[in-house]
């Protein structure tokens, strides 16, 4: 069950950025993951989304760098770290369907960190 609220959450935030309500900030380091998705379709989709739709964060990379070391040192994996560095220095709030990532974003980060349920119900989306 949980699995569908957080997929219906996550296609109403999709909505809300298509129709610019809200923005989601991108760097390269979405795109190096999405590439590594099997299923072209899928593949294909998300890249078009990130492109239409996202904004590309202009963040001091040698800042992001250092943040994303300190958090590599708080057993922080390393495309969360950068995710996670990134998010710290360009926006308000960082959203996740990463259980253990969120745990530790809201130990460690400096940023609001949620789920898309979470962020939903935050927003009154939901």
């Amino acid at each position: 069950m949980r699995l569908r609220f957080e997929t219906d959450a996550v296609l109403l935030i999709a909505e809300n950025i298509r129709s610019e309500v809200y923005e989601m900030i991108i760097s390269d380091i979405h795109f190096e993951e999405v590439i590594e998705i099997k299923d072209f379709r899928e593949r294909l989709e998300i890249l078009s989304f990130l492109n239409r739709f996202g904004t590309k964060g202009n963040a001091d990379k040698q800042s992001v760098r250092m943040r994303a070391k300190e958090l590599r040192r708080m057993s922080f994996g390393i495309a969360d770290s950068l995710h996670v560095a990134i998010a710290e220095t360009l926006a308000e709030i960082f959203i996740t369907t990463d259980d253990q990532l969120l745990r530790k974003c809201k130990k460690a980060s400096k940023i609001v960190s949620l789920n898309p349920i979470e962020f939903c119900n935050e927003e009154n989306l939901l």
